[in-house]
């Protein structure tokens, strides 16, 4: 029997790192949440209810971007797919990663885990950043026995996100009317196979009549597909 439960899985997406030149059509779509049993954990408790984020610890005003090596990290009961690498050009971190930073300037790459509403969702403190492209895809494992029905989450630009939508920057000019980002939402069962895509809009400037940024924290729908 399959439990559904409003949870509020707090995520914060981030663009970061995307060569995109001068264009302003912006999809992130390697955002994944699948059903797994995973063998390493067993002998451990049940990781259950929603991410919350609340149950990572963190010193004030810092974040986590893996470069530990983790690999990944799990709240309520979700596993975040997580990524690190040093390179000739310096190190690199995609995937989910976790922060309680309150300031919502980007002024440089230090500023990259910053939320563009300053907290998380519901006015929580910590909340997790989503940085990826199509060549680092990192997703989000449901590690509940039974199956979990994830009805959906909350989610709102980063700061970088949003500089980079009202100001340009190197990888992308400044949004104009007819531009926008949009995230794509995939699902997968236990067997692997898609079970659909929802879409959310992070920028919408295709109607002049209902143009937006966000700037807070909305609720995205994974039952409205």
């Amino acid at each position: 029997m399959k439990k559904r439960f409003q949870q509020s899985l707090l995520l914060l997406f981030a663009l970061l790192l995307m060569p995109l030149g001068a264009w302003a059509d912006r999809e992130v779509n390697q955002l994944k949440f699948g059903k797994q049993i995973i063998e390493v954990f067993a002998g451990e408790a049940p990781h259950e209810g929603p991410a919350t984020m609340e149950d990572l610890e963190l010193a004030d005003e810092s974040y986590w971007n893996g470069s530990d090596g983790k690999g990944s990290f799990i709240s309520g009961g979700y596993r975040f797919e997580n990524g690190y690498e040093l390179s000739d050009y310096g190190a690199y971190a995609y995937g989910f990663f976790y922060s309680n930073q309150t300031h919502t300037s980007h002024a440089d790459w230090s500023d990259m885990y910053n939320s563009i509403a300053g907290h998380g969702a519901e006015n929580s403190k910590t909340y997790a950043v989503f940085n990826v492209n199509e060549y680092t895809p990192k997703g989000v494992e449901v590690l509940a026995k039974e199956g979990e029905v994830v009805s959906g989450f909350y989610v709102t630009n980063s700061a970088y996100s949003y500089a980079s939508i009202i100001k340009g920057d190197n990888y992308a000019k400044k949004f104009g009317m007819g531009d926008w980002f949009k995230l794509t939402v995939t699902g997968y069962d236990a067997a692997g196979e898609s079970t659909g895509t929802v879409d959310f809009y992070l920028a919408d400037l295709r109607d002049a009549n209902y143009a937006y940024i966000v700037n807070d924290w909305r609720w995205v729908d994974l039952t409205s597909r």
